[in-house]
């Protein structure tokens, strides 16, 4: 990776919100005590309580609800009271509405508000309080549960902006204080110790450490800087004491424009949204036509009440939520926390999954694959030299070591002399032996050469970075072997990618800011149809954005913070739950809590099982209101019958979808060969 990054937000690629473009999970919260003005994503945005007089008003309004029908039916002669509590019902649902529908109209539209505003008004007119009531009160439970999709905007950023630490250790004027770390300026001088997260982006002046990035690159292993080398916000010094010279702080520095991709990608409005407000945009007025045209000419007020119960659109409306709610259920007894529901409608037609690649198809964790003694040497002897020297480090690879060895029971010596060679390896002097390991710039600074030699050829072809990382052991200048750490590739990892092509996946992708040699053979290994390495947060975005400009409808699974962006700009995104990062889990639609892939394929088949339930729940409700409708106009539908039919297409679509509750799925098995050699061939890059 580059050691001069551009993270300007000119270099995002990230466009504006535009019509037609492609679209995200993650809803603009449209309620009044938002933090900033949004748009409303939906035709009944206006309708919306705020969040704290919800909490009140939903659970008494579900208690006034089942009293007063209880009351209705069991205790004939104390209807009375059912009056009372419907007509509080319809006061506590119903306002909000009604000043919605007045909103709307005096903002020259005619959405869903006015439609239900008319039944509810109408029913009271009449006396069915109980009616009024019980309609006013789906429309407000159809937008709590559309409200689900929405509370993710702002926790995303919120987890964000808590990377970075809350004080910064500088030096001004000869003296060492600590400051708030929004009081950084470009040009101040931090000092950083090992462990210390990184407040701002910058420049190395003094020292040489090792960084962990992986929450921005996705890199696997930390980063080697020295004096010149730039470090980034939010990622942490690992092993060095150094001072830095603030270059970018804020919303300039790396971490503040990936909270400004997050932003900007929560800005897109979802196609299913904009389908939703022309489709009321243009019923809602054919109705109170509809209405207007048979009280003209029958002078019935009975039959338009009739006409806007059965017409004010609730079985549809409920359609899509109660479908939601039941793989909502389903999803959480399989192990996955779905966080927002329009996601599963987008589903329907995705053809291409994207994976990270660290912590997502791979375990995150180095694991030793192999060892190479010298002819005249045995593994354990190598590896005993090396854990050994490797026990003062701190170093994930040298963690992996001495992990290995004491699994091995092997008897280890504690070192002298114990020095870190950053960027390198370590240096220790055990019985009196100078031993040395580290990378092949170790190698060749203990053997005083610029080049190794012909005759270790053969150490150096295994310096070409694959799947595997080689550390060479050296014992008073003599190379004694090579260890080889590679970061594990997830047993199921190929198995769920064969699952996912049997489910219609005709691309498989693999984005990370890994070393691209490393990113060729975890792709080859799973079946990969493109592979891309060394990526930037807002490069992944671009990617992302010009698969879905060319129609590809996208799932994205992740787990680092650099994946955030891109889990929010994908039409489903689904984060790893267990060793995930905050951030991630806040900017997806999906957690994989048991940090399983193979439930990946289980989600895909849910959803799209989800979305034909909601296909079909809109053709039973669209039929039975236009039947409705029409017997309403003709006079044959009282209004205590138009409202039975009304609650009768609810019913229906909730039985419907109680299926989903019942969804069976054969999960991939735990491990799978290698991908065939028939495996698809990649397809062009985009």
């Amino acid at each position: 990776m580059s050691n001069s990054q551009d993270y300007s937000p000119t270099n995002s690629h990230t466009p504006g919100p535009a019509a037609g473009s492609p679209h995200v999970h993650t809803l603009a919260c449209g309620c009044p005590d938002a933090q900033q003005d949004q748009t409303h994503l939906y035709a009944h945005g206006h309708l919306h309580l705020t969040s704290r007089t919800k909490a009140v008003v939903m659970p008494l309004s579900l208690a006034l609800l089942i009293a007063g029908w209880i009351i209705y039916w069991l205790f004939p002669s104390q209807r009375f009271m059912a009056d009372i509590y419907a007509l509080i019902l319809a006061a506590l649902c119903g306002l909000p509405i009604i000043i919605g529908a007045l909103k709307e109209l005096a903002a020259g539209r005619a959405g869903l508000s006015l439609l239900v505003a008319l039944a509810v008004i109408g029913a009271v007119s009449i006396g069915d309080y109980l009616e009024a009531g019980t309609v006013a009160f789906i429309l407000q439970l159809a937008i709590l549960v559309e409200e689900l999709a929405e509370r993710g905007a702002t926790s995303a950023v919120t987890a964000l902006a808590r990377l970075a630490p809350p004080t910064a250790l500088v030096r001004r004027e000869g003296t060492e204080q600590t400051i708030p770390a929004e009081q950084l300026r470009p040009a101040d001088r931090m000092i950083l110790r090992p462990g210390d997260r990184i407040p701002a982006d910058g420049q190395l002046l003094v020292g040489s450490t090792s960084i962990d990035q992986s929450m921005i690159s996705g890199e696997a292993l930390p980063v080697d800087r020295t004096v010149g080398d730039e470090v980034l916000a939010g990622t942490i010094n690992l092993t060095g004491a150094v001072e830095v010279d603030v270059t970018r702080v804020g919303d300039d520095s790396a971490l503040g424009n990936i909270i400004q991709l997050v932003r900007r990608a929560q800005t897109y409005q979802p196609e299913i949204i904009r389908l939703a407000d022309r489709f009321f945009a243009y019923y809602t007025p054919v109705m109170v036509v509809l209405a207007v045209v048979v009280y003209w000419f029958t002078q019935d007020p009975t039959r338009t009440i009739s006409m806007f119960l059965v017409g004010c659109a609730c079985p549809i409306l409920l359609s899509s939520p109660i479908a939601i709610c039941m793989a909502l259920f389903r999803a959480g007894q399989a192990g996955v926390l779905v966080k927002a529901g329009p996601f599963i409608e987008a589903s329907a037609n995705v053809r291409t999954v994207v994976f990270d690649k660290t912590g997502t198809l791979t375990t995150g964790k180095f694991h030793l694959q192999a060892v190479l003694p010298r002819p005249d040497q045995d593994q354990d002897t190598v590896l005993t030299w090396a854990a050994s020297a490797e026990q003062r480090s701190n170093h994930p690879l040298a963690q992996t070591i001495v992990n290995e060895a004491l699994d091995r029971q092997l008897t280890l010596t504690e070192p002298e002399n114990f020095e870190v060679l950053e960027g390198m390896g370590v240096r220790a002097t055990i019985d009196g032996k100078r031993v040395a390991i580290g990378s092949r710039r170790v190698l060749l600074d203990e053997l005083h050469l610029e080049e190794l030699p012909d005759e270790l050829a053969e150490w150096q072809g295994l310096e070409s970075p694959t799947e595997s990382i080689p550390v060479f052991v050296m014992v008073d200048g003599q190379v004694l072997g090579t260890l080889l750490l590679a970061d594990q590739i997830r047993p199921e990892a190929s198995a769920v990618c064969a699952q996912l092509r049997a489910q219609g996946i005709r691309r498989i992708c693999l984005l990370t800011g890994d070393r691209k040699a490393a990113v060729q053979h975890v792709a080859q290994a799973i079946g990969a149809n493109d592979a891309q390495g060394e990526l930037l947060p807002a490069e992944k975005v671009e990617y992302l954005r010009n698969l879905q400009q060319a129609g590809h409808t996208v799932a994205m699974l992740g787990d680092g913070i650099n994946d955030a962006p891109s889990l929010t700009v994908a039409d489903i995104g689904v984060a790893m739950g267990i060793h995930g990062t905050d951030v991630a889990t806040e900017a997806s639609d999906a957690v994989l809590l048991q940090d399983d892939l193979k439930r990946l394929p289980f989600l895909i088949a849910l959803s799209k099982a989800t979305h034909r339930a909601i296909v079909q729940n809109l053709l039973m409700a669209v039929l039975i209101n236009t039947v409705a409708i029409f017997f309403a106009a003709a006079g044959y539908l009282p209004p205590w019958a138009a409202a039975i039919i009304h609650n009768l297409g609810g019913v229906l679509v909730f039985l419907n979808s109680f299926r989903l509750a019942n969804f069976k799925w054969q999960f991939a098995t735990r491990r799978l060969p290698a991908a065939s050699a028939s495996a698809p061939p990649p397809l062009p890059t985009i």
